[in-house]
């Protein structure tokens, strides 16, 4: 799976016009926290502006709009450049989902085995969903 989405927001600030871009690779930031974090917050990181700013301030008051999207997070891009975090976090577990059911498939097991498989798979991801925030 390759999911990546390149954000932006346009703003003025203090007589200057802004328009941090940041390129994020959604998987890697889905495997590390189990959610998307604040975009607003990843465009002024990626950007070096200060968490604690006007700058900040003035940026979340801005919508943040996609110029690009790769992979599945194509599909939770709004015509309005809005993207659909949320929709997007759930068809991404989806998928790692299916495509870990899909790999025991593939092996030579029997019924039982395959359903104990997933079975232990379903245990091993509740254990997993708890994970630190951004």
């Amino acid at each position: 799976m390759t999911s990546r989405v390149e954000i932006y927001v346009e703003f003025d600030f203090r007589g200057k016009s802004f328009r941090p871009v940041a390129d994020i690779d959604l998987d890697a930031v889905m495997e590390r926290y189990g959610e998307v974090p604040s975009l607003t917050r990843v465009l002024a990181r990626e950007n070096g502006i200060d968490l604690y700013s006007y700058e900040l301030e003035v940026m979340e008051t801005v919508p943040v709009q996609v110029s690009r999207a790769d992979g599945l997070a194509r599909q939770f891009v709004q015509q309005n450049g809005w993207f659909d975090k949320d929709g997007f976090e759930a068809a991404w577990r989806d998928e790692v989902v299916r495509q870990k059911i899909e790999s025991i498939i593939q092996h030579d097991l029997s019924v039982e085995e395959a359903v104990l498989a997933a079975y232990r798979l379903g245990l091993e991801d509740g254990r997993q969903e708890k994970k630190p925030q951004p």
